[in-house]
């Protein structure tokens, strides 16, 4: 490791502890906060160049793209993806530490978005203040209120739709284990409606709740897909909602679907919904399309570092990148974060595997 490396790797590190005390959680004033001192923070820096989405929700940071055509360095550019908010700490008094004071101990780091995902995001933003100081090109795209249903990530496609992009790493916790996809998501609201009357008389109404119930049963028998990449289908009835109070019968019920999904085929998924005795509407509350990359892509198959083929569990903003981008490109999930603890108390990443990031994204620039 030479000194501009090992320097590289103690900025990470640094700017991990310094964002994990930037409080974030999604949907607050403080993430807004957070997001113009990282905004204001990285305009400052030599080369760089930062253009903010009309709405405020997301923030791309470009560097070395004015002279792309020169036969030293590439057309294109590698594009980092991560976003700055957190979930809430949850049980505070469960924790060891603050959850928005970053404790280092046992070679880890301690802190609420620790692992998910500003450790990604610190190593990305080491790596692009590097590539100011060398002249090389690096996109860093900064989003909000992704935990609460990726919300800032299509402000950024317009921004980065105008850069040449060789490939793109969304830096959720791997453990820096390249995967190339994930299944798509689909959360539907059902909604069975009745007729109010007396508790005591409940034959002169329509219970809603025993309506859902009864479709039930249809919901077990959706038509689910299965994919050679990315798996099977699920489908989970998670929440369940209806009545006021025991003496009235229920005139309403709602039920929220998570379907995970490996294609686009939403719509005939809410046509069958529909069909069922006992669901009256189907509303759709999220849509998120499945990801899939090669993994002999020629730029995948340059990148260092270990992979697997198995397609992460949870969703990510690449679906959002998949669909809308106008330029089709490779989009791998990368980042330093411990998959294990994400969201969990005492979450935490390993200063090891901060470092290691930082050694792949630099890397993944040359």
């Amino acid at each position: 490791m030479n000194n501009e490396d090992a320097r590289m790797t103690r900025r990470s590190i640094e700017l991990t502890k310094t964002l994990i005390s930037m409080r974030s959680v999604s949907g607050s004033s403080e993430q807004d906060s957070t997001f113009l001192t990282i905004v204001n923070q990285v305009s400052k820096i030599p080369g760089a160049r930062v253009s903010v989405s009309d709405n405020g929700m997301s923030a791309v940071f470009t560097t070395g793209l004015d002279d792309r055509e020169s036969p030293d360095r590439p057309k294109k550019s590698v594009v980092f993806v991560g976003h700055i908010d957190t979930v809430p700490p949850m049980d505070r008094d469960s924790w060891q530490s603050s959850p928005f004071e970053a404790d280092e101990r046992d070679g880890r780091l301690y802190g609420r978005g620790s692992s998910d995902m500003k450790s990604g995001l610190a190593a990305a933003l080491a790596v692009f203040e590097r590539a100011c100081r060398e002249g090389l090109p690096c996109v860093v795209a900064m989003t909000k209120d992704e935990e609460i249903g990726c919300l800032g990530a299509p402000s950024a496609v317009e921004i980065l739709d105008r850069i040449p992009m060789s490939g793109m790493v969304i830096m959720e916790s791997t453990n820096n284990i390249i995967r190339f996809g994930h299944r798509g998501a689909l959360w539907l609201r059902l909604i069975s409606r009745g007729k109010a009357a007396h508790g005591s008389n409940p034959s002169l109404g329509v219970n809603a709740i025993v309506r859902m119930m009864g479709a039930s049963a249809g919901i077990q028998r959706i038509p689910l897909e299965s994919d050679d990449c990315l798996g099977n289908e699920t489908c989970n009835l998670g929440t369940m909602h209806g009545g006021a109070v025991p003496n009235i019968v229920p005139d309403y019920c709602a039920g929220e679907l998570d379907i995970r999904t490996v294609r686009d085929h939403a719509d005939s998924l809410v046509e069958y919904l529909q069909s069922i005795d006992g669901i009256d509407e189907v509303e759709t509350e999220f849509s998120l399309s499945p990801v899939w990359t090669d993994p002999d892509d020629p730029w995948v198959a340059s990148l260092p570092g270990e992979r697997d083929v198995e397609p992460v569990t949870y969703f990510t903003e690449a679906s959002i990148f998949a669909a809308q981008l106008s330029q089709k490109i490779p989009i791998i999930v990368c980042g330093p974060g411990d998959p294990t603890c994400v969201h969990s108390v005492n979450e935490s990443v390993p200063l090891q595997a901060i470092a290691q990031a930082t050694e792949h994204f630099w890397n993944y620039i040359q």
